[in-house]
Formats: C-alpha cells, sequence, structure tokens
C-alpha cells in the first residue's frame, strides 16, 4: 500500500497544465483599501444589508483596474502558450472575445499508458509504475508527495466568474474540458444569479448558473469566490470598530454610500451590519451556491487577496478544504505538503502567486523578465517539488 500526504487534489493539475494555453489573466489589480475601488457591487447582492445600488458608481468607476488592463491581462501568452503549437490556433477572428476552442489535439500516447495503468491499479514507485504485491501484512512500497508520484504539483484558479468584466471563460473553459484537465474557477455567487448566458442580444432569460454546472459537469472545480466581491477583511474590521474616527478608518466601501460616507453613523448598527455581510460573504455564498446549483464548494478564495486568521477560521468550521488569500506582499510563494503541524492553518491557508505586469504587484518570479514570470513560476515548483497555484481571470483569444 502507498502512504500518501493529504493535498488538494481537486485543484492539482499535475504538470499537464504548464501546456494548456488557457488565459492571459491578471491578478484583480484592485487595492484592498477602504476606497471605493475595491468592490464589483453594482446592485447584485440581494443580501447587502441596505438597500442602496448607490454603489454602482464606486464600483464601475474601477473599469480601468478590472476591464481595460487588458495590456496587464493577455501579455503572458508567450508563456503559456510557446509549448503547445497546436494550442495557438485559438487566436483567430473572434468578435465576440470568445476564442476558437478548435479540435482537440491527439491525447499522448505515454499519458494515456500511464492512466491505464492507474485505472488498473498501479502505484508510481520512484517514477516507475508497478503493481501492488497483495499481501496480508502491511507494508509500504513506496510513498509520494503527489498524485500519482509527480515531482510537482501546478493549479490555476480564474477569479470572479459569472461578473460583467469577463471575457472568454464561458466558452474559453471547454479548452481545459477537451483536454481532462480540471482547473479551478472562482464564482461570485450574486453575478451567478443573473440572467442572459447564452442568450442572443436582447434576450435575458437564461440563469449564469448554467454556466457554473456546465464547467462542473465538464469536470471543472468550482470555487467560492465571496458574494458580492467586497473587502471581506474590512467588514471584519467595521464590524469591531468603536468609534466614527475609528470606523472611517477602517470601513471598506460596502459600508459606504456613493459620496463615500459611512451608512450609520450609529457604531452599533454599522459594527452589526458588517458582521452580517461577513457572514453573507463566507457562509451564505457557499448555501446559496449548494441551493442553485447542487454544488458543495469546498475551496475559498478571497476578493482582493486579504484575509485575516478569523476568516480562514471561520471557513474550516464550514468544511472547506482551503482558502487562498493573503496581503499582495506575501504572495509569490510555494505551498509544500510538509506543513508547519504547529499552525493549526499551515495546511489550510493557501498562498498563491498572482500574475500582473504592473510590477507593484507582480509576481516574485521574475528574475528572467515579465515575459518569462509564468514558466519560472512553474519551473521553481519542478525544482523545489512543491505545488504552485496561479491567479488569473479572462481568456483572450488574442494568446
Amino acid at each position: 500500500m502507498m502512504g500518501i500526504q493529504k493535498t488538494w487534489i481537486w485543484l492539482a493539475a499535475a504538470m499537464l497544465l504548464s501546456a494548456l494555453p488557457l488565459a492571459c489573466g491578471d491578478d484583480s489589480a484592485r487595492t484592498p483599501t477602504g476606497s471605493d475601488s475595491n468592490n464589483n457591487n453594482s446592485g447584485d447582492n440581494n443580501n447587502n444589508p441596505w438597500d442602496n445600488n448607490n454603489n454602482s458608481g464606486d464600483n464601475n468607476n474601477n473599469s480601468g483596474d478590472n476591464n481595460n488592463n487588458s495590456g496587464d491581462n493577455n501579455n503572458n501568452s508567450g508563456d503559456n502558450n510557446n509549448n503547445n503549437s497546436e494550442n495557438n490556433n485559438n487566436s483567430g477572428n473572434n468578435n465576440n472575445d470568445n476564442p476558437d476552442i478548435g479540435i482537440p489535439p491527439d491525447p499522448d500516447s505515454k499519458v494515456m499508458n500511464i492512466q491505464e495503468q492507474l485505472n488498473n491499479g498501479a502505484i508510481s514507485v520512484d517514477g516507475t509504475m508497478v503493481m501492488p504485491t497483495p499481501t496480508s501484512a502491511v507494508e509500504v512500497e513506496g510513498t509520494t508527495d503527489w498524485r500519482y508520484g509527480s515531482r510537482a504539483a501546478y493549479s490555476i484558479v480564474h477569479d470572479d466568474i459569472c461578473d460583467y468584466q469577463m471575457t472568454g471563460t464561458e466558452e474559453g473553459w471547454k479548452l481545459a474540458r477537451d483536454r481532462s484537465l480540471p482547473v479551478g474557477w472562482g464564482i461570485i455567487v450574486s453575478r451567478c444569479q443573473r440572467l442572459g448566458f447564452g442568450d442572443p442580444a436582447g434576450t435575458n432569460t437564461t440563469p449564469y448558473w448554467n454556466l457554473v454546472k456546465d464547467m462542473q459537469a465538464g469536470g471543472q472545480e468550482i470555487a467560492n469566490h465571496s458574494y458580492t466581491h467586497p473587502d471581506i477583511r474590512g467588514l471584519s474590521q467595521c464590524a469591531k470598530c468603536t468609534s466614527v474616527d475609528h470606523c472611517n478608518e477602517v470601513c471598506p466601501s460596502a459600508m459606504r454610500d456613493i459620496g463615500g460616507d459611512l451608512v450609520s453613523y450609529d457604531i452599533s448598527v454599522l459594527n452589526n451590519a458588517s458582521a452580517n455581510q461577513v457572514n453573507v460573504e463566507l457562509i451564505d455564498s457557499g448555501a446559496d451556491t449548494k441551493a442553485e446549483s447542487g454544488i458543495d464548494l469546498n475551496f475559498y478564495v478571497f476578493p482582493l487577496d486579504v484575509a485575516d486568521d478569523n476568516m480562514f477560521q471561520i471557513l474550516k468550521g464550514q468544511n472547506y478544504w482551503g482558502a487562498r488569500g493573503g496581503d499582495r506582499d506575501m504572495v509569490g510563494t510555494l505551498n509544500s505538503w510538509d506543513v508547519d503541524l504547529n499552525d493549526p492553518l499551515a495546511d489550510f491557508r493557501i498562498t498563491f502567486d498572482a500574475y500582473n505586469e504592473d510590477t507593484k504587484w507582480a509576481s516574485r518570479h521574475m528574475d528572467k523578465g515579465a515575459d518569462q514570470m509564468l514558466s519560472e513560476y512553474l519551473n521553481a515548483a519542478v525544482r523545489d517539488g512543491k505545488w504552485a497555484l496561479r491567479e488569473l481571470h479572462s481568456i483572450r483569444p488574442s494568446c
């Protein structure tokens, strides 16, 4: 029998994922402060305790950060696609911003042979596929850090699924499906409630939950990216602020009106509203996804990449397997299977690498230049035998 260290199997696409020209995504390049540019709450949050969609002015004015940064999102095409000439035919003329799916390449015979051996019960021992020997005694024939005896693991999560600003993902996800590669797709739950998925122009009848269910049925992994995409850590701090000055300092735009003023100057009202919204973002988001799609979410992707230990603990209590989050100056690191047993969150708090050509938030793996950061992060995982998790967003046909 084989002793296998617990890993996040749902995300790990092993090293095959390095061949996929999926995306020219970016990290969201949003700033995790109390400013009005933090949230995309353009009116989708039916559970917001303040029935004021006047945040739309704040939320939509950040298009320069989230939408018009196609240069930031897309210039990594050389890194993701250079090893797959057969995948580059996705760059055809597509006026709808959806990539041409094309015909999937023939399966790699070596990979198919290994998969057949695995299906028949074989295991990898020191890189060689062997059949376990039946025995009545407990006997370890081999161990592996990563699934199938891989040297490392590499995962991709596309954030903001169902959002208005996303391009290319409604069809682009099929590139992963057609290659049997599981990719993570972080949904904004309130956005998935809107209508218009796949509908002809001018009609809005089909819910975006259909996209989520199609992805899941196609072997993809669905992650929770919150209910409305606010600064949840700011909400958590706002729930504990003790004075008007303190609340003005820590409360995010979700607790402000269109003019930037606090929605209430009654501190107890503000505290309770913020605490309730934290529960909406962390707990109700999963419950509503289950009700709408039948999918049990087990991985959380924090908006704006900010979180505190209390929020990780809440998610552990909701039976999540792990969560991606942390201040941006902490990103660019690899995850190890050999966790710190003295830290109760060591195997739950997942670090990641965010792609963005803005050097302020760019990947830490830029020794060979911005155009090589994607492959360098992958190479680092292979070299160190660890798990690399990449954050991306849209999929561009020009990649």
